[in-house]
């Protein structure tokens, strides 16, 4: 059991420091994209695993531990829900500024 707990604690210690990294020097709406992605993809789902197994071990019973997956979801959405708002920042950012390179080629 305590094995599994450290090895997923490093799995998230290191995605945590590849995510850090990717974001250093990004606009705002890519840190979403990045963060958003790591939030969703690494972790959310090993957190609400690693807490259920830990609290499923404390109270002993299994019901509390499946209970406490039920975090996972609003987890869950807040994390898409950051990505979605990356996204459409990147999308924005992006079409701004191809509108305002039109505009100065259309002046010249």
């Amino acid at each position: 059991m305590v094995q599994i707990l450290t090895t997923l604690s490093a799995v998230l210690i290191i995605f945590f420091i590849i995510a850090f990294i990717l974001t250093f020097k990004r606009s705002w709406s890519l840190n979403f994209v990045i963060w958003g992605m790591y939030l969703a993809i690494f972790f959310t789902p090993i957190f609400t695993v690693a807490g259920s197994i830990i609290y499923m071990d404390i109270t002993d019973d299994g019901f509390a531990g499946i209970g406490f997956i039920s975090l996972f979801v609003p987890l869950e959405i807040i994390a898409i829900l950051m990505f979605i708002v990356g996204c459409i920042g990147l999308i924005r950012s992006k079409t701004k500024k191809q509108n305002e390179n039109l505009s100065i080629d259309q002046t010249f």
